[in-house]
C-alpha cells in the first residue's frame, strides 16, 4: 500500500491547480511498472477524483483491469 500511496502523491500534484477550477475533478492515469498490493495484485490503472476538497485515488487492477478498490487518505 506503500507504493499506492507515494503515486496519489504524484497525482496529486498534477490536478492540484484544476481543483480551484471545478468542484469535481476526476484524471486518468496509466501505471506503468511492476507496482503491486500487498497481495501482489498488479495495478494497471488509476483515477483520482477530487471532490468538495477530498481526494479519493481508485485503483482498477486485475488481469483485464476490472477489479477495483479505492484509497480514500484521512484530512
Amino acid at each position: 500500500m506503500k507504493y499506492l500511496f507515494l503515486i496519489l502523491i504524484l497525482i496529486k500534484a498534477n490536478v492540484f491547480y484544476a481543483q480551484s477550477e471545478a468542484d469535481t475533478v476526476k484524471t486518468k492515469t496509466k501505471i506503468t511498472g511492476s507496482v503491486k498490493t500487498e497481495n501482489d495484485i498488479p495495478v494497471n490503472n488509476a483515477e483520482v477524483v477530487i471532490k468538495n476538497n477530498q481526494t479519493e485515488l481508485k485503483v482498477y487492477s486485475g488481469k483485464d483491469g476490472n477489479f477495483e478498490f479505492s484509497v480514500v487518505p484521512g484530512v
